[in-house]
């Protein structure tokens, strides 16, 4: 999260937006934290571990392949779901 602003400022998105994704962010990881519960009385760990995996990997590509407002809310929902098992 060190680097969100200046990530969100090459993908060209105004610091406004920016402070908007990262309360998106923060409500996923929230909304994961409080489900993973839920969900590993469900599942298996192990086949969770893969889905927060390419969640994770999709966080990463986002801002390089593409830019703009709906790159940046993906963005913020692919990082935040992707803590979804730590």
């Amino acid at each position: 999260m060190l680097n969100h602003f200046s990530i969100m400022d090459v993908a060209g998105v105004t610091r406004d937006e920016a402070l908007r994704v990262l309360a998106l962010y923060t409500a996923v990881q929230v909304a994961a934290t409080l489900g993973t519960g839920a969900l590993l009385d469900r599942c298996e760990p192990r086949l969770l571990v893969p889905l927060a995996m390419t969640m994770l990997a999709a966080a990463c590509a986002l801002p390089v392949l593409g830019g703009g407002n709906t790159v940046s809310w993906l963005y913020s929902l692919c990082l935040g779901g992707a803590y979804l098992v730590r």
